[in-house]
């Protein structure tokens, strides 16, 4: 559910850091106030810690540089796909259409011959029947059968005539409808081809079109790669800083573990009480992350919930720290004693304040979705001894 989470995990990092110092600190310089080097050893820390402070500044803002341009570049990959899928579909239906003329096209042209051949043999019926009739000069059907010499003659010179005049005028009547059959089909013919011609062109135009489509999708992706190449110096611009400061406090804590332990926070042993009433969502460990495209480390557990559900500490302690941040949004971090601190991120509401101390199972904020979050839930984290554990083990 919280997908983006882990590009916030240095700033989350640093901010818990930020919080064990100055609770080292205070618990050194009230449980051995004497103690040699250690104000000067507070106060070289703390001066790191300022200078940690510009750079996360600056760090922070390029990556939020960084993301809008990945995201904008995302948005124009996606228009993209969307112009190439209709560019696409309109290839295709061009081919098919073309497909279709062509088909037209070839049996038009069948057609067609074979109207001409049958019009080209009647036509020469025609010039013969005419050539006959131009050598008989203008006999009349009267002269003819003034001819006859019997009433048998004059019988069967008139079935003839009527029989010749049957046959002219179908012969005739043929050669007029095939000439406007060859028409009818030479003119079909005729815008078949330009309709090849026109599709053809849409063709070329469509491919084209598409190859620019498709190079402008390339050019983002390139774009998109470089953006993932400055975020990554981002991140580990700002994870080198993080682990000089965590290197750092480590060592401190290792010389500090036998002084006495901070009073405020009673020590916290056995399972932990669940935080919220919801299912687990997405596990400790590594993950795909959505946005570099690779496997990173998830610091923490998250549960779904709806926004408002109660969020319980899970053992007695003290809250250290409320506030928000943008990645985790509004958060809790409750010092449970014994070097164990828990973090409840993305709260819509807070209910507890720093200092403050809290029981088991009581109602310390409620389910949201501020900073780096997709959705209402609780990102739920473990420290111990200044690292980050899998919350499972203590739930």
């Amino acid at each position: 559910m919280d997908s983006r989470t882990e590009i916030a995990t240095m700033n989350r990092s640093l901010l818990l850091f930020l919080v064990l110092l100055t609770t080292l600190t205070t618990a050194i310089a009230q449980a051995d106030p004497q103690k040699k080097g250690g104000k000067a050893k507070v106060s070289t820390l703390k001066g790191k810690l300022g200078n940690v402070r510009e750079k996360k500044k600056t760090v922070q803002r390029k990556i939020r540089q960084t993301r809008a341009a990945a995201n904008g570049v995302r948005i124009d990959i996606h228009r993209v796909d969307e112009r190439i899928s209709r560019l696409e579909s309109q290839l295709v239906d061009t081919e098919q259409e073309l497909s279709q003329e062509k088909d037209r096209q070839k049996k038009g042209a069948v057609l067609l011959g074979e109207s001409r051949q049958e019009l080209k043999k009647v036509g020469k019926q025609v010039s013969a029947r005419l050539k006959v009739i131009y050598m008989s000069g203008n006999r009349s059907t009267i002269s003819v059968l003034a001819g006859a010499k019997s009433a048998g003659d004059l019988m069967m010179r008139k079935e003839m005539m009527e029989k010749i005049a049957v046959k002219d005028r179908e012969l005739f009547e043929r050669c007029a409808v095939l000439m406007h059959e060859v028409e009818k089909r030479k003119k079909i013919q005729d815008q078949t081809v330009r309709n090849v011609s026109r599709l053809q062109n849409q063709q070329l135009a469509s491919r084209g079109a598409l190859a620019r489509v498709r190079e402008e999708k390339r050019g983002a992706l390139v774009d998109l790669k470089k953006q993932h190449a400055v975020l990554e110096a981002s991140l580990k611009e700002f994870e080198q800083d993080e682990n000089e400061i965590a290197s750092e406090i480590a060592s401190y804590m290792r010389r500090v573990a036998s002084t006495p332990s901070f009073p405020g926070a009673p020590r916290s042993t056995g399972v932990f009480g669940r935080p919220v009433n919801g299912r687990i969502t997405s596990g400790f460990g590594s993950r795909y992350h959505p946005i570099l495209h690779k496997r990173r480390m998830h610091t923490g557990v998250d549960f779904g919930a709806a926004t408002g559900t109660a969020i319980y500490s899970v053992a007695p302690g003290v809250v250290v720290a409320t506030g928000y941040g943008r990645g985790y949004g509004n958060r809790v971090i409750i010092d449970h004693g014994g070097g164990i601190l828990t973090l409840y991120g993305h709260c819509s509401a807070v209910y507890v304040g720093s200092g403050q101390k809290v029981t088991r199972g009581q109602r310390i904020a409620a389910v949201g979705s501020t900073g780096m979050s997709t959705g209402p839930h609780l990102h739920f984290e473990v420290w111990q001894n200044g690292r980050k554990v899998n919350p499972m083990s203590r739930l």
